[in-house]
Parts: structure tokens; sequence; C-alpha cells
């Protein structure tokens, strides 16, 4: 799972939720002021089958000192075939326009003061998905990467680079009005509305060949950090 994955480099790289038993092992690892993570929400389609793993999840992420006793760990069903603003995907969707509206202190401080939205998104895993729905999650993503709040991150992990290239192409592209071209509507009709300010950095066997990048293989998985720049 990407999410234990990251919780395990944040508690080994920056020595988050350290305890005095283990002093010795992090002494030389600098602590992070801020890693603290506040919540992980678990999207899927059949989010329900899946709380038999995810409410033990805690106590174990909790004894092994990789996340804090206040760390809320919770799933929701989300459709990526459908748009982000579609009513089965309401619960992710607040959590995101939510972020969007939080992103100074003293702002944040304001709004939980007056009607307590979910905490801020700073970090989508998204993994082995668009492959998986290929052809369907346009929709869902460019809405997706438009509401995301500036400075939030995307990890996308994928068997291959296909759809990954695909991504890439669809936020490259130059907004327009004229759809004569799009062969889905809903899609050509977001684009529409959409200026994207993204950048895109390869991680995986071709993070140190450029010339390799447009390729559609890789040794081992294609994994691509997105970062939305405002």
């Amino acid at each position: 799972n990407d999410m234990v994955g990251f919780l395990s480099f944040l508690k080994y790289n920056f020595n988050c939720h350290n305890d005095e038993s283990s002093s010795t092992l992090y002494e030389n690892i600098p602590s992070a002021e801020n890693c603290n993570v506040e919540f992980c929400m678990l999207c899927d389609w059949a989010s329900e089958c899946w709380d038999v793993v995810i409410n033990p999840l805690k106590k174990v992420l909790s004894k092994s000192n990789a996340v804090s006793p206040r760390t809320q760990i919770m799933s929701s069903f989300c459709d990526i075939t459908k748009a982000l603003s579609d009513e089965s995907n309401a619960s992710l969707h607040e959590y995101v326009k939510s972020s969007n509206r939080c992103t100074k202190k003293d702002t944040c401080s304001n709004i939980i003061a007056s009607s307590s939205p979910p905490p801020s998104v700073d970090l989508y895993l998204i993994s082995y998905l668009l492959s998986e729905t290929r052809g369907r999650w346009q929709a869902f993503m460019i809405e997706l990467f438009t509401k995301a709040k500036a400075g939030s991150m995307f990890y996308f992990a994928e068997p291959t680079p296909w759809q990954l290239h695909v991504l890439i192409n669809l936020v490259s592209s130059t907004p327009s009005n004229d759809s004569s071209n799009c062969n889905d509507r809903d899609v050509c009709k977001s684009k529409s509305d959409y200026s994207p300010n993204m950048e895109f950095i390869w991680l995986d066997s071709s993070m140190n060949f450029p010339h390799l990048q447009f390729l559609d293989s890789r040794v081992g998985p294609a994994v691509l950090l997105g970062l939305k720049l405002s």
C-alpha cells in the first residue's frame, strides 16, 4: 500500500512520531517539525470491502509509530470514471474543495472556527488506476487538478507509462472552446474551462534519462510525480 510506504518514509527519514525507546536508532536523523500526518483517506469504488483491513490498520501503524494517536484513517467511496463533483464522489470532493479554501494558517483558523471543514489535502497517491480505467478517468482528473490547492502533489504509479503519457498530454494541451476534434464531449467541455499550471517529474527508471521518457516501457513500474504550481 502506497500510504503505508509514505508513512514509513516519513518515519525513517524525518523522525516522525519518534518515542524515547527508539531514540538511538533515530539520533542522526533530523526531526521535521510539521511532518505529522493529520489524516489519511483511502478511496475506492469498493471501499466497504476494505473496512476489514482499514479498521485494524491504524492500530498497527500507531504501534509502530508510523502515525500519531491523533491521525485519522478513513475510507470513502470513489468512482474515477465519473466527475469529481458527481454525487457519488461527494465525500472526496468536499475534502478537495476545503483544501483549496484553506491555504494560509489564519484563513484556515477562521474557516475551522466557522464551519469545521475537512483537513487540507497535500498529497494524492494514485496507483494502478489510470490503466485499469483507461479512457474513462479524464474528466475526474481534470477536475481534481483544477480544484486541488496550489502546492498539492500527485503521485502516480502504473504498470507502464502509457496512460501517464496520456495524462501529461491532456494537461499540457492548450484549452480551447473548439470541441470539433474531441471525441469525449464531457472531457472537451471540461478542457475548455481548464487552464492547468502543473509540473511533472518522472521518478522511475527513466528519471535520469530524459531522452527515454517518451518511451512506453520502463524497468519496473512507471512512476510520475505531479505538482500543482498555482
